[in-house]
């Protein structure tokens, strides 16, 4: 089945510069988060793209939309190095003392205690699900812990979707019932951002727009053991109106009722997001958990529609205002800003965000449309040329969207069945990391070397084969992480040992601070801590290269922690 897209848009130009330089931003946009995430088209054209591939499945219980499962990596990537990975010993020894880590600390179930948008068993009736905030602290008093806001959560979807994929992964391998709840309440935590921008008024009703996230109301419920927990959403159910996020209410929602939104969706969570998407694939196709597909179904037709109104659109994001009209956020002097926009700096750098426009575009209409990631000005497939130098150079954290981004590609390339894209992309993949592992800006960048070796478990779950030096930076920064976190996360904070009356975050800092406050070392982040059961689980991983890790443990919570020498 075919239908057709109009695509439009301006090109945007003077001021690109100052909108990569983050010109004009709102005060509260230049505050760090704990895990140190910050927070133009061609003329009218008519595009035909395929909006319900065809299945070859013979189960009935899968919708023709859903497109097929990829299980194999039709080309392999060579690459030559020197240096020796990780011996036998070595890697059992990492595997024992990192899969100790989540054993000990019972991680699962302190994520999941935490994650808390709304409980199944609310007053409302309402379906549960499940959301990882940002800027959120938690106070026990008495017994009761209650989570609060120090101001309104802006990229919740990021750390939601990060965890996503490789909760996603370690479910379908292990079947353990925490994983599952998890995975299920994110997936129905990220299609609420969905359903609660609906205003009830709207005539039609426009759903492919999605919230930065929700604020429902107040409630107190029991978790396991007995422990008690609050929702404060009484610190962030206010209205304020910002140039990159809003807080809006819509006091009658279809779903949800009473809330309030947080709107202005922006593309740094997109890379994150659309990774998830091939394991929602994964996850309709090998399980027949009719719950999970269920939720796997809807929230991939959501994306699915986000990234088609994204291409209609001439790749902007579009919100919508306090009466539930949509809109493409634009700035003071009358552009569109760049955190909505896909194509912003396209006038002054060429294909500067061509990875984020293919994988919308895989998403949109099952292929890459007219995106060909290559330019005379750049020097590898997949590379944004001098836009990625001065994005990173004024906000490290544009890292995250442009290596995302790159390593989305070549996940979402996959799913859709495009192998020479694919290969392309991760040829130019291997170049990229080639060259970080060599940067002068890792001396300048406390979280160089962490964010680089989460980039290389992501790629090698995808494909490409890991270096010896690359495998041990892996193994370093990870157990590194472990470390920090078990030192600085209260994991019960209903023990007695866990003062009253004293705020922690409820997303850990991934910082060492010194007494000033200055940042002395950073961590991998805890929610990309979790990278290594997606790389596990994964079908496309990389066959050759240095491991760095016993999969097989890995994905055996019964063998968490055990000695495992020689097994």
């Amino acid at each position: 089945m075919t239908c057709r897209l109009t695509v439009w848009g301006m090109w945007v130009v003077g001021c690109g510069l100052c909108l990569l330089l983050g010109c004009g931003s709102d005060s509260t946009s230049s505050k760090k988060n704990p895990d140190g995430d910050s927070d133009t088209a061609e003329s009218d054209t008519e595009l035909e793209v395929d909006c319900e591939p065809d299945s070859d499945s013979s189960n009935p219980d899968i919708p023709d939309d859903i497109p097929p499962l990829i299980n194999t990596r039709p080309f392999t990537i060579e690459r030559s190095h020197s240096e020796a990975g990780p011996s036998p010993d070595e890697i059992s020894v990492f595997t024992r003392d990192f899969s100790a880590f989540f054993k000990n600390s019972d991680y699962f179930r302190w994520l999941s205690r935490y994650s808390q948008g709304l409980p199944e068993d609310n007053k409302w009736g309402q379906p549960g699900y499940k959301v990882w905030w940002t800027n959120a602290y938690a106070t026990k008093h008495d017994g009761l812990v209650t989570i609060s806001w120090e101001r309104p959560s802006d990229n919740s979807t990021a750390k939601i979707a990060r965890a996503l994929a490789p909760m996603l992964g370690l479910w379908l391998a292990t079947n353990d019932e925490t994983t599952r709840e998890l995975a299920l309440g994110y997936m129905r935590g990220l299609s609420v951002t969905y359903d609660g921008m609906i205003w009830d008024n709207e005539d039609p009703v426009v759903d492919s727009i999605m919230a930065r996230c929700i604020f429902h109301r107040n409630y107190q419920t029991e978790l396991d053991g007995g422990r008690q927990l609050a929702m404060d959403y009484d610190s962030v159910r206010y209205e304020i109106i910002e140039r990159r996020h809003d807080t809006l209410h819509n006091p009658a929602n279809p779903t949800w009722g009473d809330i309030y939104v947080r709107n202005k969706r922006s593309k740094d969570d997109f890379p994150y997001l659309y990774r998830s998407m091939p394991w929602l694939i994964r996850s309709i196709w090998e399980s027949d958990d009719a719950e999970m597909r269920a939720a796997a179904i809807k929230l991939l037709r959501q994306v699915r529609a986000m990234a088609a109104d994204i291409v209609e659109h001439g790749y902007l994001v579009r919100t919508k205002d306090g009466d539930g009209v949509p809109f493409i956020p634009q700035t003071e002097g009358g552009l569109v800003d760049d955190f909505a926009s896909l194509v912003s700096y396209e006038p002054l750098f060429p294909n500067a965000e061509c990875n984020a426009k293919l994988s919308t575009a895989y998403l949109a209409a099952g292929n890459r449309l007219d995106n060909e990631c290559i330019h005379e000005s750049v020097e590898f497939y997949g590379d944004g040329g001098t836009y990625e130098d001065l994005a990173i150079g004024s906000h490290f954290w544009s890292s995250n969207m442009i290596w995302g981004y790159h390593l989305t590609a070549v996940a979402v390339a996959l799913a859709f069945d495009d192998a020479p894209t694919a290969r392309k992309l991760l040829d130019g993949l291997a170049t990229r990391i080639e060259g970080l592992m060599v940067d002068e800006r890792a001396a300048k960048n406390t979280e160089w070397w962490p964010d680089v070796a989460q980039l290389l478990v992501q790629a090698a779950a995808y494909g490409l084969p890991l270096t010896g030096d690359e495998a041990r930076l892996i193994q370093t920064q990870y157990l590194e992480a472990t470390e920090h976190y078990n030192s600085h996360v209260p994991w019960d904070p209903w023990d007695a040992s866990v003062p009253d009356d004293t705020p922690y975050p409820v997303l850990p800092d991934r910082n060492q601070l010194d007494g000033a406050g200055a940042v002395l070392k950073t961590y991998v982040r805890i929610t990309e801590i979790l990278n290594l059961f997606e790389y596990c689980a994964s079908p496309l991983k990389a066959e050759t290269g240095a491991s760095f890790v016993d999969c097989a443990r890995l994905l055996d919570p019964e063998r968490w922690g055990t000695d495992g020498l020689h097994e």
